[in-house]
């Protein structure tokens, strides 16, 4: 298992910008974002048309106490 940072390109108020995901591929973290946010409902709160980027987040490239994801998007 790995942990999965999926950014979305464009987002606005009462959107998620951002997922943390523990799955074992990139593929499986999209598929669960998919099956809380699917791509084909008309209002989710993701905004799939403009893309995203997934990185893989691992502890060892951390030394220091580090915040991962802070995401405050209220509207």
């Amino acid at each position: 298992m790995e942990m999965y940072l999926i950014e979305f390109n464009s987002h606005t108020w009462d959107e998620y910008d951002s997922f943390l995901v523990v799955a074992s591929s990139a593929g499986g973290a999209i598929k669960a974002i998919e099956e809380k946010c699917p791509r084909d409902e008309s209002y989710c709160g993701v905004n799939w048309e403009n893309g995203h980027t997934i990185r893989i987040i691992r502890a060892d490239n951390y030394k220091e106490t580090t915040i991962i994801l802070d995401s405050f998007n209220a509207g």
